[in-house]
C-alpha cells in the first residue's frame, strides 16, 4: 500500500516562532492577512473560467508568500505558471514515476536535497544533468523531474516556501552533446519556469563549470531580467560554494561528513513513488482556455521582489 506523505493545511500553518517573525518582516504575513488573502485567492480561482488550478491553502499560500501577499501580484504569478504548464505539456504531463522512462532516470540519481536547510534556512537542492545520456534519454522527461522533486519539497516542508530555494547545478562531464540539448526554446522556457514557479530561488550555482561551457552560460543569461541574472554564479570548482552549508548535511561526495548521496536520492525518490496519485492528479492543473495575448503582457509584470 501507498503512504501518501503530504503535509496537512493545518501542519502548514505551524510556522515556528523564528518563522514567524521572518515571515511578517519579510513576507507581509500575518495570521489575519493570510486568512483573507487565501479566501480571497481561492473565490477568485474558482471563478476564473479559463484557470484550472488547485485551490487547497497549501497550493496556494506559496503564491501568496512569493509576492508578499500583494493580491494582484498573486494572481499574474497564477496566470503565468498556469499558462507555462499548458505551452510546455511535456514538463507536467505523463508523471506517474513509475514509468520506465522516469525510473531511468532515477537509477541515474542526479537529483537530491540536502536532509536539512542550509544556515540561511534555505533548501538546498543538488542537480547533476551530465549524468544523463542526451541520446537516449529526453531532456523534457529530466526537468519533469526535476520539478516534481521541487513540488514535493514544497508541499512537505513549510520553510522552502519562505526561505526559499539554493540550486547547485554540478556541470562534471559536461559535453557538447548535453549543451547542444540545450536549445534556445529550452532555455527560454527553463528561464520562465525560474521566474514564475511559486517559489524564490534564491540563488542558482553552477560547479565544476568546464571552460568551454563559458560561452554557452553567457548566451543562457542573455535570456534573464536583471534580477535573475544576480542569481546566477558560476565557478570552475566547489571551492567556496558551500559556505552556508554544515559540513553534517553536505554529502561526502561534496566535502562533506553527510553520508553518502546514494542515501539521498533514494529518499527523495522513494517521496515521490509515494505520492504517485498526488502528481498523477496534478498534471490537469493549467490554463483551459487560451489567452495567449492577454497573458503574454503579464509574462513581463511578474513580481520583482526577489
Amino acid at each position: 500500500m501507498l503512504i501518501v506523505i503530504m503535509a496537512s493545511a493545518h501542519q502548514c500553518w505551524e510556522l515556528t516562532s523564528e518563522q514567524k517573525i521572518y515571515a511578517k518582516t519579510h513576507l507581509n504575513e500575518t495570521d489575519d492577512i493570510r486568512k483573507d488573502a487565501l479566501a480571497e485567492i481561492k473565490r477568485w480561482i474558482e471563478e476564473s473560467s479559463d484557470l484550472c488550478a488547485q485551490t487547497d491553502d497549501i497550493s496556494i499560500l506559496p503564491y501568496l508568500r512569493i509576492c508578499k501577499f500583494d493580491i494582484e501580484e498573486t494572481k499574474i504569478r497564477i496566470q503565468n505558471y498556469h499558462k507555462l504548464r499548458s505551452d510546455v505539456p511535456e514538463w507536467y504531463t505523463n508523471k506517474d514515476p513509475f514509468q520506465p522512462e522516469l525510473q531511468a532516470i532515477f537509477d541515474l540519481r542526479m537529483f537530491f536535497f540536502l536532509r536539512k536547510p542550509d544556515n540561511q534556512g534555505r533548501s538546498v537542492i543538488f542537480t547533476r544533468p551530465c549524468l544523463y545520456d542526451p541520446k537516449t534519454t529526453k531532456l523534457s522527461d529530466l526537468i519533469k523531474i526535476g520539478i516534481m522533486m521541487w513540488d514535493i519539497r514544497l508541499r512537505n516542508y513549510v520553510e522552502t516556501s519562505i526561505y526559499g530555494y539554493v540550486l547547485y547545478m554540478d556541470l562534471s562531464g559536461l559535453s557538447l552533446d548535453h549543451i547542444t540539448a540545450f536549445g534556445p526554446r529550452v532555455m527560454i522556457n527553463l528561464i520562465h519556469l525560474w521566474q514564475k514557479y511559486p517559489a524564490n530561488f534564491v540563488t542558482i550555482n553552477f560547479i565544476n563549470t568546464p571552460g568551454f561551457a563559458d560561452a554557452t552560460l553567457s548566451l543562457f543569461k542573455t535570456f534573464m531580467n536583471e534580477d535573475l541574472k544576480k542569481k546566477i554564479h558560476s565557478s570552475r570548482t566547489t571551492e567556496g560554494s558551500f559556505n552556508d552549508i554544515p559540513a553534517n548535511i553536505l554529502p561526502n561526495e561534496y566535502g562533506g561528513s553527510g553520508g553518502p548521496v546514494q542515501e539521498l536520492t533514494d529518499y527523495w525518490r522513494k517521496l515521490i513513488e509515494e505520492n504517485r496519485d498526488w502528481f498523477i492528479d496534478d498534471e490537469k492543473y493549467k490554463m483551459t482556455i487560451d489567452r495567449s495575448a492577454e497573458i503574454n503582457e503579464r509574462y513581463t509584470q511578474i513580481s520583482t521582489y526577489w
